[in-house]
């Protein structure tokens, strides 16, 4: 156990001190107890308070999953919609029975980043095999600007299943191993039950890894097998939270019928620019670039320029360029998404560039995400994979 702390202390080291200094100050009221400080203003984080709460009277059985009469009384309030995030709720109102609920939230948004970070270090230390590569990869997935940013929101920014999921679909198809194949499926089932978003995403990315390794697999009948045992314990797990939804046909048509024009986190330059840098007001003066537009468009995107250039860097090596094809395409995919039904640059939305969104806002599940940044959740793991190769890359011209 000390050998393995030993092994690792610079993840626990790098990764604790990121955490405060780049969510400061929540850190500083994790144990102010004489102070209500909450790390947003966001309405949202109210919400998360009450789904605590009320997560309280569930395990009490005093209150039902579906459906609600604490809001709203005496008519009630359905829940199928609801923004549920399992997890988060039991961990806030398991530390709001032993702190006041504003110091429980701080050391929950805490706990979830340092969870994030954890579970992608265990994904890319299994494929890289390399602590210092993996370090920048879990840093770079769990301190992304959606999940520093989005305070308010976990079960937009609690993702430890994605990499998980992903690193047991890999280790069960490798090694042939029935288990790992088991817990991928089941990672991925209970995703449903921390965010939706997140939820649809890791379907992406396991049906791409899944499209990859069937390449050379698929006369292989023990691989298909495997394969339907990961569907079949997704199915099984996620079908009581989403069936009541795709049943309530009310519900689902007036989910479908949000116009485009509503669509929001589709600006391009929010990839490239972070516009809440300190420096950034002048900068953007300088190059005639509107900062509401950026602000209005909720950008939570932003990718970083040091790993872009460590990409193009990996690509630019024949020997790890087969292996990045994958992951640049699913990168690609997600931020395409992102980009919504039509292109918007510098606040100019294009309406004659029809985008993939466009068309696939006829399935419901697509035009749910009409704040299109949600699928920079996906771009998370492919770019801090994509960035690892990258820096071997680099290390390449390092003299030994």
């Amino acid at each position: 156990m000390l050998r393995t702390l030993r092994d690792h202390l610079h993840f626990i080291l790098v990764v604790g001190a990121l955490a405060v200094v780049m969510t400061w100050p929540v850190a500083a009221y994790v144990f102010e107890s004489d102070t209500f400080w909450l790390p947003s203003l966001a309405p949202d984080i109210f919400l998360e308070i009450w789904n605590a709460w009320y997560a309280q009277s569930l395990i009490a059985g005093q209150a039902d999953f579906y459906f609600t009469d604490l809001s709203f009384y005496p008519q009630g309030l359905p829940l199928i919609y609801h923004h549920f995030s399992i997890p988060n709720m039991l961990t806030l109102g398991g530390l709001s029975a032993l702190m006041p609920i504003s110091n429980a939230y701080c050391l929950a948004y805490l706990t979830l980043i340092v969870l994030n970070a954890s579970a992608a270090y265990l994904c890319l230390l299994h494929l890289f095999k390399d602590k210092w590569l993996t370090l920048l990869g879990a840093v770079i997935f769990s301190f992304s600007r959606i999940t520093t940013y989005l305070l308010s929101d976990f079960s937009l920014t609690f993702l430890p299943a994605l990499p998980l999921a992903f690193l047991f679909l890999h280790r069960g198809i490798i090694e042939h191993r029935w288990k790992y194949l088991a817990l991928s499926g089941i990672f991925t089932g209970l995703t449903a039950w921390s965010g939706l978003y997140a939820f649809t995403c890791l379907l992406l990315i396991l049906a791409m890894g899944i499209l990859v390794f069937a390449r050379s697999r698929w006369r292989n009948p023990n691989f298909w097998l495997r394969i339907l045992l990961l569907l079949a314990l997704v199915g099984v797990i996620s079908i009581i939270r989403i069936y009541p939804m795709m049943a309530d046909s009310q519900a689902l048509n007036a989910a479908m019928e949000k116009p485009l024009s509503v669509e929001m986190g589709n600006e391009l330059l929010t990839f490239f620019i972070n516009y809440q840098h300190p420096t950034a007001q002048q900068i953007f003066s300088d190059l005639n670039i509107s900062l509401d537009s950026l602000v209005a468009s909720r950008g939570r995107s932003y990718l970083g320029w040091l790993p872009l250039i460590l990409i193009g860097l990996g690509l630019s090596r024949s020997a790890y360029r087969r292996r990045m094809l994958p992951w640049l395409t699913l990168l690609l995919t997600f931020l395409i998404l992102k980009l919504g039904s039509f292109p918007r640059i510098n606040g100019q939305v294009f309406f004659d560039m029809p985008l993939p969104k466009h068309y696939l806002n006829e399935f419901a599940v697509f035009k749910a995400f009409y704040v299109s940044d949600h699928f920079i959740i996906g771009a998370l793991l492919p770019l801090a994979i994509l960035t690892c190769y990258g820096l071997k890359t680099a290390l390449k011209f390092v003299p030994a």
